[in-house]
């Protein structure tokens, strides 16, 4: 299986679609009609701007880049500053990202062959040395 990067929506008016990724690209999010991942807000609830963030995805790396939104971006309940707008931020296996009511968890798996490869050792003979 190659390298994914999933990440589910768990909170808010989206909740339960996962969206897999296994190649480079960026992905927008916001109100806008144009993001590739659309959160629908009532208008009451303006909390997710028209642009909010875009995910920056090179499997099984991830990385989030905060835009000029006004409700804040937040990782793991940590408000990223605005110094760091615009500068992307590396997210984890695990981490959450918080939209307005919205929450997505990222899933970032490495191709299963580069795992097994990365565990594996080899006894040297002494006979070598």
């Amino acid at each position: 299986m190659p390298s994914q990067v999933k990440l589910s929506m768990v909170n808010g008016s989206l909740k339960g679609p996962t969206y897999i990724y296994d190649r480079f690209t960026q992905c927008s999010v916001g109100r806008a009609f144009d993001n590739d991942i659309r959160l629908h807000c009532n208008s009451r609830d303006k909390e997710v701007s028209l642009y909010h963030c875009i995910f920056e995805i090179d499997p099984p790396y991830i990385w989030i880049r905060a835009l000029d939104a006004k409700n804040g971006t937040y990782v793991n309940n940590l408000k990223l500053s605005n110094e760091l707008e615009d500068q992307p931020v590396e997210l984890r296996n695990g981490d959450e990202v918080q939209l307005g009511n919205f929450l997505f968890v990222v899933h970032a798996q490495e191709n299963q062959v580069v795992d097994e490869l990365k565990s594996f050792s080899v006894a040297i003979p002494e006979w070598i040395f």
